[in-house]
């Protein structure tokens, strides 16, 4: 079974040796692990994924690659460039830009991707992964300012409670 620090560990081990393979070996892991993987942009350059999915051929778990252009969405902190994983799904977008808002100010995006930009689709998220160099419709249309936990003083808490 495939789980996040185990997919972790395998997109690693995929990304050093892919060349090594063959496009339809590449494609069966990719296609496990990619939707499982945490942040790949944190520790891969996105030229490589992109060329190892290039390779690999069009992936899918649901739906064949579109004929026409289509919206996608991604939510992403303020300070990023636009990434890979996008979502036909827009609720999904909003919900990575608050939950990412702990880490600073987010924003929404929104693009219109033609069909040979598209890398894979996964149901996970209805992922849409694209080549981010490709991007050229991009439109940011929500944003959140970064969260800040309350602070409490426990100590005088404590002495109101009497403890």
């Amino acid at each position: 079974m495939v789980d996040g620090q185990n997919a972790d560990e395998r997109l690693r081990l995929l990304v050093a040796g892919w060349h090594d393979q063959a496009p339809g070996e590449v494609a069966a892991e990719l296609a496990q692990v990619w939707p499982l993987a945490h942040a790949p942009l944190h520790y891969f350059d996105s030229a490589d994924l992109v060329s190892m999915f290039k390779w690999s051929g069009y992936l899918t778990d649901h739906a064949p690659r579109p004929e026409a252009t289509i919206e996608v969405h991604r939510g992403e902190l303020a300070s990023s460039r636009p990434g890979m994983s996008w979502t036909a799904d827009e609720a999904v977008a909003r919900r990575y830009a608050r939950d990412y808002r702990t880490v600073g100010p987010t924003r929404c995006l929104r693009a219109a991707i033609p069909p040979q930009t598209i890398l894979a689709r996964f149901a996970v998220e209805d992922e849409v992964v694209v080549d981010p160099g490709e991007l050229t419709d991009v439109t940011v249309v929500g944003s959140f300012d970064q969260w800040e936990p309350p602070r409490f003083n426990v100590g005088g808490l404590l002495d109101r409670l009497g403890r």
